[in-house]
Parts: C-alpha cells; sequence; structure tokens
C-alpha cells in the first residue's frame, strides 16, 4: 500500500505596514510636489542691446513702443522736408518735427504710409520728390538698415541733406563717404530753443506755408 505524499507550503511572511509619515511631513511633502508641477514662470532674459543687434544684421529694428504720429504726414506736391530717422528714437523725433509742424513746415515722416500701400516705393517716391531731407543720427539709426537705404536714396539723388546728431555717433567709412561733409547740428550739444532756430535758418522758405 502506497503512502500518499502531502505537499507541504511554506506560508509567506506577511510584509509589515508601511508607516505613514507624520501629518506635518505629509503636508510638506504636498507643497513641494504641487511647486513642481507648476509651471516655471521664470522668462529667459535677452539684453535689449543684444537682441537689437541680432534683428538689425537682418535687417529688422526693434518696434519701438507705440507713439501716435504728432501730426499728418504732408500729402501734396508743394515742397517738403524728408524725415529719415530709427524707430527707436521715434519720441524724441516727433517732439522736434512737431515744433517745425507748429511753424508750418511741410514734412512727409513715413507715419504717412496708409495701409496696403508697399513701403519702399512709397518712402522711394517721397525721398526723390521732397526739397530737402533731414536725418535724425544716432547710434540706433546707424545700425538701421532702413536709414542708411534713405540716405543712400536721397545722396544718389543729390539731395539737400541735413544731418542732427540726437546723440554722439560715430560714423561707419560708408556713412562719412556719404554724410561726412553736409551740414549737420549737434543737437545733443544745445538748447531747444538754440536748436530749433539754428534749424529753420538752414531750412528753405518755400518749405513752409
Amino acid at each position: 500500500m502506497r503512502k500518499k505524499t502531502v505537499k507541504v507550503t511554506k506560508k509567506k511572511a506577511a510584509k509589515p505596514a508601511a508607516k505613514k509619515p507624520p501629518a506635518r511631513k505629509v503636508g510638506v511633502l504636498k507643497k513641494v510636489a504641487k511647486t513642481l508641477r507648476k509651471p516655471s514662470k521664470k522668462k529667459k532674459i535677452v539684453r535689449s542691446s543684444s537682441l537689437h543687434k541680432v534683428l538689425a544684421a537682418h535687417g529688422v529694428e526693434k518696434k519701438a513702443p507705440a507713439v501716435r504720429a504728432p501730426f499728418p504726414a504732408y500729402r501734396g506736391t508743394m515742397p517738403y522736408i524728408f524725415i529719415s530717422y530709427s524707430h527707436e528714437d521715434i519720441k524724441e523725433v516727433f517732439r522736434i518735427i512737431k515744433q517745425l509742424n507748429s511753424s508750418r513746415y511741410r514734412i512727409w515722416f513715413d507715419e504717412g504710409i496708409e495701409p496696403g500701400n508697399e513701403w519702399p516705393e512709397v518712402v522711394g517716391r517721397a525721398v526723390l520728390e521732397c526739397s530737402q531731407c533731414i536725418v535724425f543720427m544716432s547710434p540706433t539709426a546707424v545700425e538701421s538698415r532702413n536709414v542708411r537705404n534713405e540716405i543712400n536714396l536721397a545722396t544718389s539723388a543729390d539731395k539737400n541733406i541735413i544731418v542732427i546728431y540726437l546723440k554722439s555717433t560715430p560714423l561707419s567709412e560708408g556713412l562719412l563717404l556719404q554724410i561726412g561733409t553736409v551740414q549737420y547740428f549737434n543737437k545733443f550739444e544745445m538748447a531747444d530753443n538754440e536748436f530749433i532756430d539754428k534749424l529753420k535758418r538752414v531750412l528753405s522758405n518755400d518749405l513752409h506755408n
């Protein structure tokens, strides 16, 4: 008679129950987890000067804060002044040309471009048809491809150019060749009234009503 074999299985030892952390520690852990889930609000900081140089290298000017034009740009057939400037200097330029406009000078500046018009065509025509050209020069104007293009066209068309230095600005060799000998004013060295008076003396009489 065969003996029955009985399979004996060992019982696994029960795992000890996990200890719960103290209530205070749980609260701290929840706060840490919540913080980690939050998207970072920190923005990458880019120095404005570096950004402007990158944009200028690609022919794009950094947009200055929106400033309302002080008056409508001239749109007639009478002699007028063409204004060339960097939009980084828009506040100071608008303040100066507003003073000229109050003396009834006819002035064209690019805030007068109508939506839908091709910018180079409109500006090019305005340069070629103007009687005098005022260039507001500054370190940002030197870097502006738009300002350099307007100077190139005005020079090639033999326009009467007046340069107004808003700040002390070293010129590149190319700009020195084009405007190094034209009449200029160091606005940053003059009082406002003195500057406007001297500027009016060199503007043609037929440029105002």
